[in-house]
């Protein structure tokens, strides 16, 4: 019984490793992303160019550090 349960929860691990790798990267179409690797991720087509989709593209803007911001950095009493 443990083997079937490690099988499927290795299955499920692979299966979203395209929307674990969007997660992570901070990627912009996240939502997309897990949406088309829930539809089609079983074609292995579709599983391959959601990975290729997660590992391109634009990351989610980030808020300026205060190295990159611009001007005189006034400090705070």
């Amino acid at each position: 019984m443990i083997h079937f349960s490690l099988f499927f929860l290795l299955f499920w691990a692979l299966y979203f490793v395209p929307s674990i790798v969007a997660y992570r990267r901070g990627h912009a179409q996240l939502p997309l992303i897990i949406a088309i690797n829930l539809v089609a991720g079983w074609t292995v087509i579709g599983w391959i160019a959601v990975l290729i989709w997660s590992l391109m593209g634009d990351e989610a803007p980030k808020p300026p550090t205060i190295a990159q911001s611009s001007g005189p950095v006034i400090p705070r009493e």
